[in-house]
């Protein structure tokens, strides 16, 4: 029974530490869209399959389209750039 005891206490522990470590990414993303939201910046991320998970709303303000738009078509920000180089 004491083992069981040291067992929970310590399973416990173990998971209010990856609870802190959660909630810490957490705030630092946060923290980092709420900066690529107010930077007049082109701030695009990218999946590892390529689609967009995220297009700041300055992108709507330079190129004239949407964050819906972007994220509908990936290829986009490349078309955009081909015709403007």
């Amino acid at each position: 029974m004491k083992d069981n005891n040291k067992t929970n206490e310590h399973l416990n522990e173990k998971l209010q530490s990856l609870q802190k470590e959660l909630d810490a990414v957490k705030e630092s993303a946060f923290h980092y869209k709420t900066i690529a939201d107010f930077a007049y910046d082109w701030d695009l991320w990218i999946n590892p399959d390529e689609t967009l998970k995220y297009v700041s709303p300055s992108c709507e303000q330079i190129t004239g389209y949407t964050p819906e738009e972007f994220m509908n078509k990936s290829s986009l920000m490349t078309d955009i750039l081909r015709t403007t180089l």
